[in-house]
């Protein structure tokens, strides 16, 4: 996503980062394109003033649900955000993202997602899937004792539906009617 904003962005463009947690993307942006202008927005006030470290640009607190601006984007980014949202949530946010972009602008939304699922046993598995492979991933760096136990949270949050990651096959009806790619 890095990568393709650095080379991707027209000179100058206006960069919106929704969910920012705490503004490492806009961060590592910024070090390849400091003519863009950034902008971040997240819920976590702890986060905002960790990403205010982190770069250059404007970082506002505020619910991406419900944030409200005139302003219009080049580019509008949402990394791993969406599965923070309840699954009746997920529609209404994604309807906005268009909104927010000027007419050549592009969007970019990443989320990790499960295989497809049919019932709730199978969610809990396709979590427990993919959990298993983050905390493989999170072992094979030989991190300290808090991050494995971070790791295990999420795979626990995922199993337990405490957070709402879900399908591309569900997923994606909710982003036809408002991109074309």
């Amino acid at each position: 996503m890095r990568s393709y904003v650095v080379e991707h962005a027209p000179r100058e463009a206006s960069v919106l980062d929704l969910m920012c947690g705490p503004g490492y993307l806009l961060g590592a942006i910024a070090q390849q394109r400091p003519d863009l202008k950034l902008r971040g927005v997240d819920i976590s006030e702890d986060f905002i003033e960790h990403a205010k470290t982190q770069c250059l640009g404007t970082f506002e607190v505020h619910d991406a649900r419900t944030w409200n601006t005139k302003e219009q984007f080049d580019v509008v980014l949402c990394t791993a955000g969406i599965h923070h949202l309840p699954y009746g949530q997920q529609s209404a946010f994604i309807e906005r993202l268009p909104r927010l972009l000027k007419p050549t602008g592009f969007c970019i939304v990443a989320d990790p997602l499960l295989p497809d699922y049919s019932n709730e046993l199978e969610r809990k598995q396709s979590a427990a899937k993919l959990g298993y492979e983050y905390l493989q991933a999170t072992l094979a760096t030989d991190p300290p004792a808090e991050i494995v136990t971070a790791a295990l949270d999420i795979l626990y949050d995922d199993v337990q539906g405490d957070e709402w990651k879900t399908s591309l096959e569900k997923l994606l009806p909710s982003y036809k009617p408002h991109f074309n790619k």
